[in-house]
């Protein structure tokens, strides 16, 4: 079991390791241990981890609500919800961000709507991009078509 007593040079080693990150799997349950070192060293290091907060890879983002939840409780609480807002603003770890304020004390609803309105923004300007796509697509498949006709 990974211990928060570890030496900064072994908790890097495993923020690095594709051991327990690197696993294919759609949620964090598959490795509950890992996951609550990382909460658990957010809370207690959170300079740790405020130093990959920006980088990180996509397996070590899947433990990213606790890693929050650790955050958010520790010294660090101000830069940490001014990276969630940040990401929020972007449009970036919203479903993460979500995930983390079902469990975060005490709940922050402002958040969540801004999270919420953010999504569904990110969804529509994603559908008007489809649309544009299609309508592109069909005017020069009529262009076509014309062309083709007069050819004939």
């Amino acid at each position: 079991m990974l211990s928060i007593s570890m030496s900064i040079g072994q908790q890097l080693f495993w923020l690095n390791s594709h051991g327990y990150a690197a696993t294919d799997s759609d949620d964090a349950a598959t490795f509950p241990t890992f996951g609550l070192f990382l909460e658990r060293l957010g809370e207690t290091k959170p300079n740790i981890l405020l130093s990959y907060i920006d980088r990180f890879a996509k397996p070590l983002a899947n433990f990213l609500p606790g890693i929050l939840n650790g955050l958010v409780r520790s010294e660090k609480q101000v830069e940490t919800l001014r990276h969630i807002n940040h990401w929020i603003d972007n449009g970036e770890h919203l479903n993460d961000i979500a995930w983390y304020l079902r469990f975060s004390v005490p709940f922050d609803e402002a958040m969540l709507r801004r999270v919420f309105n953010k999504t569904i923004a990110k969804s529509r300007n994603a559908s008007n991009s489809r649309q544009r796509d299609c309508k592109r697509i069909l005017q020069r498949s009529r262009r076509r078509c014309e062309s083709l006709k007069r050819s004939n």
